[in-house]
């Protein structure tokens, strides 16, 4: 006979319907990200990336018409140390001389 499995941690069983109620409550002020996850019982870290999108798209939309949008990061983590000039240097480099390797060993 199978055992029917109960998982002990609650945020495993968490809808979208909660999930959006905190990310209004954390993006509105009401609650910080940490009591929102509690009350709500949604993981942290969903709840986390759902708020920094909405603000990101807030500030975009919230934007001046005629003013030029500043660059802003869209994506979680470090920035990059390279522009995507001297990037595209690099990989150029690296394929011919992945090349030159091929053709003349």
């Amino acid at each position: 006979m199978l055992r029917q499995y109960k998982t002990r941690n609650a945020c495993w069983q968490w809808s979208e319907e909660r999930m959006t109620q905190a990310k209004m409550s954390v993006v509105n002020g009401h609650l910080g990200t940490r009591a929102a996850v509690s009350h709500f019982n949604v993981p942290y870290t969903n709840l986390q990336g759902r708020v920094q999108e909405t603000r990101i798209r807030r500030d975009i939309v919230n934007y001046p018409n005629n003013a030029q949008i500043p660059t802003i990061r869209t994506s979680i983590g470090n920035s990059t140390i390279l522009s995507p000039e001297q990037e595209t240097d690099l990989v150029d480099r690296r394929v011919f001389h992945l090349v030159v390797l091929v053709i003349h060993p």
